[in-house]
């Protein structure tokens, strides 16, 4: 089955929305930030010792980590949409084919292939369809390159297929 994709910053925009949104690494920042704020604050001023210098302690360490957490967020994605580029094969026309071999991509800038067995994970984000070649390595599959949501559940369906029988060779050669 192929897919022909044309990527756009917008596109990049919104998976990254979503990815930081829900990835787990967005909480451990908060997390980190609150506690090493939380730390900072008792070190410079010493332990709180009223339930007012408690609260506004805590509220201090909880504002720290949502700021960290939004200029994370601003420079990633600053950063992703500065090195872009049409050129570099990350935006424009990208043609997707899926094989038993694997998920094959061309673009102006390279052709490649992704085996099966070394795809994290296929799912369904909104309006996209996103294989996970990696930790934060993913292919986008937006629905309005498909010709229907028949179609975008079509190769969606056969990805998983792909995906499942590679991976279960990989058990079995394990056993």
């Amino acid at each position: 089955m192929r897919v022909i994709t044309d990527i756009t910053r917008k596109d990049l925009v919104k998976f990254n929305l979503r990815f930081i949104a829900s990835s787990s690494a967005t909480y451990k920042l908060f997390l980190f930030v609150v506690i090493a704020v939380f730390g900072f604050l008792c070190w410079s001023k010493g332990f709180p010792d009223t339930s007012l210098d408690w609260k506004a302690t805590l509220i201090g360490s909880i504002v720290g980590g949502v700021i960290a957490v939004f200029f994370n967020f601003f420079t990633c994605i600053i950063s992703i949409l500065m090195m872009s580029k049409k050129s570099n094969g990350i935006l424009g026309k990208h043609e997707y084919e899926l094989t038993q071999e694997g998920l094959i991509e061309k673009t102006i800038a390279n052709e490649s292939i992704n085996k099966w067995e070394g795809i994290e994970s296929i799912k369904v984000a909104g309006s996209n369809i996103l294989i996970q070649i990696s930790g934060y390595l993913y292919h986008i599959f937006p629905l309005r390159f498909f010709n229907s949501e028949e179609e975008f559940d079509a190769f969606k369906k056969q990805a998983d297929n792909l995906l499942e029988q590679a991976h279960n060779k990989v058990i079995k050669s394990d056993s």
